[in-house]
């Protein structure tokens, strides 16, 4: 989809807005949508898109910039797949607006830093995907204690879990993928309830 496309479909969803999108690429080829394209989508749809998947796009743009169109027009998001869009900068900034938020994905993007608290305390969080990224440092301890949180990829990054994880992975209450600490009892979680990986 070009920008174009991107706005002529923006006029139509800011009259029947959606819940679920997605407009990705795979790994053999990208997406040709733009941050610009993207955004007029984002913020047509508004408060009723739940779950979006741009994996694969060019968006070339920094995370303040995503986290700033999301808290101004899309709180509501439930999943959100940004895997592969050249996206740049930190993870650092306040995230109240994504109180809903169960699903990210941002590997493969050059976002540096380290892990804030405030992602890792949001309390409907259940899959955090941060593999092949430059995201280093201790991830925040409160993390284990969120409810529902499931799933930890750490693969290819410089991220460090602390004891308290560790324990829940060898209980099986969280499966921390990309650890060396976890390898060993790398095994699928246990009593939390399921959100499968693979459902958009």
């Amino acid at each position: 989809l070009t920008d174009t496309h991107c706005h002529q479909l923006a006029a139509v969803f800011k009259n029947n807005p959606l819940e679920r999108l997605t407009i990705a690429g795979d790994n053999k080829q990208k997406s040709w949508v733009t941050f610009s394209g993207a955004r007029a989508i984002i913020e047509a749809c508004g408060t009723t898109l739940e779950r979006l998947n741009l994996a694969c796009s060019d968006l070339s743009v920094d995370m303040s910039e995503i986290m700033q169109l999301f808290r101004d027009h899309c709180p509501s998001v439930i999943r959100l797949d940004l895997r592969k869009c050249n996206i740049t900068g930190h993870l650092q900034g306040d995230w109240d607006w994504a109180s809903r938020l169960a699903w990210l994905n941002i590997e493969e993007n050059p976002v540096v830093g380290e892990l804030p608290g405030g992602l890792a305390s949001l309390p409907r969080l259940k899959e955090l995907h941060l593999g092949y990224t430059k995201l280093k440092g201790p991830v925040p301890s409160q993390l284990a204690s969120m409810p529902h949180f499931q799933v930890l990829d750490i693969t290819a990054t410089s991220l460090e879990i602390d004891d308290e994880l560790v324990q829940m992975a060898r209980l099986g209450d969280v499966k921390v993928i990309g650890s060396s600490k976890t390898e060993a009892f790398n095994v699928s979680t246990s009593s939390k309830a399921q959100y499968p990986s693979n459902a958009f």
